[in-house]
């Protein structure tokens, strides 16, 4: 007989729909979205002089999107690099206010510890091409700061960079820490108003602590361990900087008051060293390639112990290095890069001591920061010169 019930069919179990998988996917990850939103809009929002897509990306290579930044730094660069021949812009050469004051041109008092003049590597030098100017206000009757302007390579003979003079027999300096590099160093950010009388100028200091294979010392603490056999500048006690390999240069003493670590030497023993040129070696950062052209910056110091700051744009590891070295280097290390980070600035005096921010002058007019930075608080860490009592 047969059965009216028909038996239950056993139908196979419906997958999930793939709009439901990504409804899933995006509801498990919302509170990290969230998080990191609020982390992105806390970045943009604090007191900075960076710009925001500046600390946009500054923010994303704290959160390990660093190798974002640096494929699209380096795609960027290798498609802008610059172009090889032409006559040099003339403009590009800093004009300061120095340069419109009687006493320079009518009594030239020359600091008598400035090297002779750099030979220009083109066939064509362009006027004063390699010579030493003032580049500051005078301190016990000489100019203790002075800047040459020059080709740093045969090729690309269109751009001009900069190497300044500093006499440390002058000049006093002082590491100045940046509200977030390295951050937490409970110092102060600014030079106090009392010294601001004999405020000199300042330049920039190093990579992203992160980013520059070393670490950061000053006045008795820490921010990230000191790494031995990495290019150093040491701030002493007597206000004098030595770069120096750490750990056969410099070692910790009592008369250390700061150590910026930043990658490896560039000229050692008077001698650009050996690997600059191997895209493939990272001892000089791998954010950017050595051998891309771009904004660099360096720091160097000669046999009598002088500070030497070279920088400008189309600029390789090499070619900066080689720059230091022109100017009488026998140690050197590179500092910051890009164009938002490489500054140098001179400050001026009205009669009454105080700085006049209108005379206010970068060293090459296209830094990108202002003539005016340092004279307020810096995101990252820098280098104060003050001229000495």
């Amino acid at each position: 007989m047969q059965s009216d019930v028909t038996p239950e069919s056993t139908a196979p179990a419906v997958a999930p729909s793939k709009h439901r998988i990504v409804i899933w996917i995006l509801l498990g990850s919302l509170p990290i979205i969230l998080a990191m939103g609020v982390s992105l809009g806390k970045e943009l929002t604090r007191v900075s002089n960076l710009s925001l897509q500046e600390r946009t990306v500054e923010w994303m290579r704290g959160h390990h999107m660093g190798a974002v930044i640096n494929t699209f730094e380096n795609s960027y660069y290798k498609s802008h690099q610059p172009k090889a021949g032409g006559a040099p812009v003339l403009s590009q050469v800093g004009v300061t206010a120095l340069d419109k004051t009687p006493s320079v041109s009518d009594v030239p008092i020359i600091d008598p510890n400035v090297p002779a003049a750099i030979a220009p590597l083109s066939a064509t030098p362009f006027s004063g091409e390699g010579m030493w100017k003032p580049f500051s206000e005078p301190v016990h009757g000489q100019y203790p700061i002075q800047a040459t302007f020059l080709r740093a390579d045969a090729i690309h003979t269109s751009v001009i960079d900069a190497i300044v003079h500093i006499n440390q027999h002058l000049v006093t300096t002082y590491l100045m820490p940046g509200r977030t590099i390295p951050g937490n160093t409970n110092q102060h950010l600014t030079i106090s108003l009392k010294d601001r009388v004999t405020f000199l100028g300042g330049f920039n200091s190093g990579f992203r602590i992160a980013d520059s294979h070393g670490g950061f010392y000053m006045n008795g603490k820490t921010a990230k361990p000191l790494v031995t056999g990495l290019a150093s500048f040491v701030v002493h006690t007597d206000g004098t900087i030595n770069v120096a390999q750490w750990g056969r240069d410099e070692t910790m003493s009592p008369n250390v008051i700061a150590v910026r670590q930043n990658l490896a030497l560039l000229v050692d023993n008077s001698q650009v060293v050996s690997g600059v040129d191997d895209v493939k070696n990272r001892r000089w950062g791998h954010t950017v390639s050595n051998q891309l052209f771009v904004w660099r910056s360096g720091l160097g110091v000669d046999t009598q112990g002088n500070l030497l700051y070279a920088a400008g744009d189309g600029l390789s590891v090499r070619t900066l290095a080689e720059l230091l070295k022109r100017a009488g280097a026998v140690r050197a290390m590179e500092l910051d890069i890009n164009h938002p980070y490489v500054s140098y600035n001179m400050f001026q005096h009205r009669v009454d001591g105080t700085i006049d921010p209108s005379l206010s002058t970068k060293l090459l007019p296209k830094m990108k920061k202002p003539a005016t930075r340092y004279l307020s608080a810096d995101d990252r860490d820098w280098v104060a010169l003050l001229a000495r009592p």
